[in-house]
């Protein structure tokens, strides 16, 4: 008979697992560790490209929450900001300023994440009412979105709907062999391996993933999977109301102190600390933003309003 560790341990599982499920949709499939064989299916629209990328705030209070948002809302006629990237902005910023590593830690739990979704079929599934489905990379970066790319010999997009590209993936290697993994006819399977890196749930690294090098056509059951694919772009609910995201964040703030990133440990509130959010400060943002970037790793001065840096000095957060 277990104990009540057991107990405990095993009913804490269950209800994480009821919280990471609870805003997923059935379709979604998210990579466990070890291999799986899956073959990548073009995207409906041939002008899009065959994944996509849906842009999230996590808020790790009351038990966890995803809300996907866009960066702009209509209120009552008037363009907002998404007040969350101001938020965080600030509180980078801020925290730079005055070496608070208690603010870039809420800045860097807040700050806008991404998803990437792939139609596919899984290869390994018996069940066939189970084999199509849309693959979820959940990595911060990508991690698996990066390999399929670099796989085909074409550029990562970071974040497909900002045109936000990497640039070190420009460069292609005209003597390496690249592998078309979406054609129907002359497509290449492809194995993910995911493997665990570290301690904590996001040290994970897909570097063994790769395509078999026989090129198949699709079976005509595979096809007629590949026929229901949907439209990666509309796969994803977005929050459109401003003041239910406003609330979330004021939520998260009365948390600080309480329970931080889904941890036991306590933590100082340091609400003094924290910037208006609800004035204009773009000015005073573009100060601070030039002194602060001038202290990060790139050692280059990002305007507040070139969004194309703020997204890249935003992105040291986790370095």
């Amino acid at each position: 008979m277990s104990n009540l560790q057991d107990l405990r341990r095993k009913l804490k599982k269950k209800a994480e697992d009821a919280i990471e499920n609870g805003f997923r949709n059935p379709l979604d499939f998210v990579p466990k560790v070890g291999s799986t064989n899956v073959r990548f299916l073009p995207a409906i629209n041939e002008e899009d490209l065959f994944y996509h990328t849906h842009a999230y705030h996590y808020f790790p209070n009351n038990g966890g929450r995803f809300i996907y948002t866009p960066r702009r809302f209509n209120v009552d006629g008037i363009e907002k900001e998404d007040p969350v990237d101001v938020a965080v902005r600030q509180w980078y910023i801020l925290a730079e300023k005055q070496g608070d590593a208690d603010i870039k830690k809420y800045a860097s739990a807040l700050k806008r994440k991404r998803h990437y979704f792939f139609n596919i079929i899984l290869l390994d599934e018996e069940d066939e009412t189970r084999k199509y489905r849309v693959l979820v990379d959940r990595s911060n970066d990508g991690k698996l979105a990066r390999i399929i790319c670099t796989t085909m010999g074409i550029p990562f997009f970071k974040d497909i709907t900002d045109q936000w590209v990497d640039q070190s993936s420009l460069a292609i290697d005209e003597d390496k062999d690249y592998f078309d993994l979406i054609d129907m006819q002359e497509g290449h399977d492809f194995k993910i391996k995911m493997v665990k890196d570290g301690e904590n749930q996001w040290d994970i690294t897909y570097a063994d993933s790769f395509a078999i090098k026989k090129a198949r056509a699709l079976s005509a059951d595979e096809q007629k999977l590949a026929d229901g694919r949907v439209d990666l772009k509309t796969h994803i609910n977005y929050e459109t109301n401003y003041l239910v995201l406003e609330q979330a964040l004021n939520d998260f703030i009365e948390s600080i102190g309480k329970n931080v990133a889904g941890t036991d440990e306590e933590v100082e509130a340091k609400d003094e600390k924290l910037p208006p959010l609800d004035k204009e400060v773009k000015e005073e943002i573009k100060e601070e933003a030039k002194k602060a970037v001038d202290k990060a790793k790139k050692k280059k001065v990002v305007d507040a309003d070139d969004e194309q840096g703020m997204k890249e000095m935003l992105d040291e957060l986790d370095d």
